[in-house]
């Protein structure tokens, strides 16, 4: 450590962080010297969930017994989105997922209603890290969500006694939660890191929102376009380590090309992700978010695609969801999308379901 600040004096944050990680390295090392035995994991001694194996899997098969089939397979935390969790597993520690969309499509609201079912219903402490919005705006959103007032009203205070009631009610709900948003624009992927260890320390922090990637920066001061690649693959590569150090899931939010509009259908694909990198190496999971209606207000209007293009331990596929603009919100979706656009009379929220 002593060696590496000397060769480097200006560069703090590097410095520091490096330091960071390779206490917490010796510390796994003296933890883990020569392996792990698997009666280790077992007993749950050095198993992840510290719970003996046999207590873990009679714990499901209660669950299984006193809730049904819906939880059943569900190791992971729940985003209370269903489908999504059928597919993905739940949010799983350890693991780096990427959600990306073209602006405008929701990845910010998307993301939130995760985390707030996450911290408000699952009652899980989570960290979110903003680089684009205040967290005045991101609590703005949540509480939009959470009681169900158009954005316009909560600005305006043209609320009628119902709504200001609701208002009052998540407010109070919310103070209960554990959720800290780091709002800090223009941070390098070693501030992240170090700050997300802190977040972790001091709230006990188990699952993590980056909103968004493109605007971290290495630990590199070149701008070059072939050098930005480069630097996006060591930002990919350093949030796939800390969700290991961590041990914790972290959900990061990325742009996608212009690509997309140019194509028939708008549909993302993996080539599409904005300076990539290894961006598609590095993830467990990667999600694309398509609102039709975007391109087409008569394309299944109220109407989300959630593609799951990758997913590392598991099936891939689309899980359908309800989004609710005014609200910000999205919501599990219990009917049948057809294919190309909805009827004309039919209501594009008859099938809407509350997230969970």
């Amino acid at each position: 450590i002593e060696k590496n600040a000397l060769q480097n004096p200006q560069d703090v944050t590097t410095v520091l962080d490096e330091a960071q990680q390779k206490l917490f390295n010796i510390g796994q090392a003296v933890n883990s010297q020569g392996g792990i035995l698997i009666k280790e994991i077992l007993t749950g001694v050095k198993s992840e969930s510290k719970i003996p194996y046999l207590k873990e899997l009679q714990q499901r098969q209660e669950t299984f017994q006193t809730k049904g089939p819906q939880d059943t397979g569900i190791t992971g935390i729940p985003t209370h989105f269903i489908d999504l969790d059928k597919m993905i597993n739940g949010m799983v520690p350890s693991n780096l997922m990427i959600l990306a969309a073209r602006p405008a499509m929701g990845k910010t609201s998307l993301a939130l209603n995760i985390a707030e079912n996450i911290c408000f219903r699952s009652e899980v402490p989570v960290g979110v890290f903003s680089l684009e919005m205040s967290a005045e705006q991101l609590l703005h959103r949540l509480i939009c969500s959470q009681a169900e007032v158009e954005s316009d009203k909560l600005k305006t205070g043209s609320l009628n006694g119902q709504e200001f009631q609701r208002v009052v009610a998540s407010v109070n709900s919310m103070q209960r939660g554990v959720m800290v948003i780091d709002d800090q624009p223009g941070l390098k992927i070693t501030d992240l890191r170090a700050r997300a260890r802190r977040m972790k320390e001091t709230h006990g922090i188990r699952f993590l929102v980056i909103d968004y990637l493109q605007l971290l920066s290495g630990s590199g001061v070149s701008k070059s376009a072939e050098n930005r690649q480069n630097e996006i693959s060591e930002i990919s590569r350093m949030l796939k380590n800390l969700a290991r150090e961590l041990n914790l899931p972290i959900l990061c939010l990325s742009q996608l090309s212009r690509k997309v509009e140019e194509r028939q259908g708008h549909r993302p694909m993996m080539s599409d992700l904005r300076e990539s990198g290894s961006i598609e190496q590095d993830s467990d999971i990667v999600m694309f978010l398509l609102r039709r209606e975007y391109y087409d207000p008569y394309d299944k209007p109220g109407m989300a695609e959630l593609i799951v293009a990758k997913n590392r331990h598991g099936s891939v596929g689309s899980v359908n969801l309800t989004f609710r603009k005014e609200l910000a919100q999205f919501a599990n979706y219990s009917g049948i999308i057809s294919a190309g656009k909805l009827d004309d009379n039919q209501d594009a929220f008859s099938a809407f379901s509350p997230g969970g």
